[in-house]
């Protein structure tokens, strides 16, 4: 059987198999998902690890960094909410980018945000809640690959 599109767990938005170089590699990334909202934070990683990429979790910054320090060899990109509960997500780029400077970043930006202040900022990358799978799939691509 093969598979076209695959339905997302956020908004049921279909993606197009073939056109994401990430659905048609052997993907062997790791992501570190940094996020306060538990459920959002579980879809991504549901949805990411269906199309192959190694994910890490945490709602703890701290957490955060030790996961990162025990498997920088696995974890390529870092992907943090802008707003998190103890430190700001500019705070956490400054950390990860202190710990390992090739790291790449994409942040998960509220739609109300002035999107201003990130784009000023050397991130490789932003995408707006609500997140749509095929946005966040051509971002890792734009990113990663």
């Amino acid at each position: 059987m093969v598979v076209d599109s695959l339905p997302t767990l956020i908004s049921g938005e279909r993606v197009n198999v073939q056109s994401n170089k990430s659905l048609l590699s052997k993907n062997t990334k790791g992501i570190l998902i940094l996020d306060d909202n538990t459920l959002l934070m579980r879809n991504l990683q549901v949805m990411l690890e269906v199309i192959g990429y190694n994910v890490f979790t945490t709602t703890s910054e701290f957490e955060g960094i030790n996961i990162f320090n025990r498997n920088r060899e696995k974890i390529n990109l870092l992907l943090i909410d802008s707003i998190k509960s103890d430190v700001t997500g500019l705070e956490l780029f400054s950390i990860f980018k202190t710990l390992n400077p090739d790291i790449r970043i994409l942040v998960i930006v509220h739609e109300d945000m002035d999107l201003t202040f990130w784009e000023n900022l050397q991130i490789d990358s932003f995408i707006v809640e609500p997140i749509q799978l095929n946005s966040l799939i051509n971002a890792l691509d734009q990113i990663l690959y």
